[in-house]
């Protein structure tokens, strides 16, 4: 069963909107991904390949990421970024190792033609929370 283009662009906002952090802390600018404000006209193919891409990447690297990132209160973060010398504690190389991931996957070339679009008008997906 296939899913609509409205639902696929709903899901890519949801996790592009939780991502931001990850994204930012792995040195990704929060635009770099945007949903083109006329997605929903675009071919289902495009929309469909942008969904899988985002996806895998959202359960692949970013949850990956994430995982580690709650191994520690954003206290603790805060702390190790404080003291200089905790940067090559576990949690921190592997925070790293794990940012490195992300925003290898997700600054490439195989980013989806969707994601790649010299359309000056984008959603805003950022959220004021």
């Amino acid at each position: 069963m296939s899913h609509s283009r409205e639902w696929m662009i709903e899901q890519m906002a949801k996790h592009l909107v939780e991502m931001q952090q990850s994204m930012l802390l792995s040195g990704v600018k929060i635009d770099y991904l945007k949903i083109p404000v006329d997605s929903a006209e675009r071919e289902v193919d495009d929309i469909t390949t942008a969904y899988t891409w985002l996806s895998d990447v959202y359960n692949v690297q970013y949850k990956g990421w994430h995982r580690i990132r709650r191994l520690l209160s954003e206290e603790q973060w805060a702390r190790y970024a404080m003291w200089e010398d905790f940067s090559d504690h576990r949690e921190c190389v592997l925070l790293r190792k794990a940012g490195t991931a992300l925003r290898s996957a997700i600054v490439t070339m195989k980013r989806p033609k969707l994601f790649r679009s010299k359309s000056k008008s984008h959603k805003s997906e950022v959220s004021e929370s």
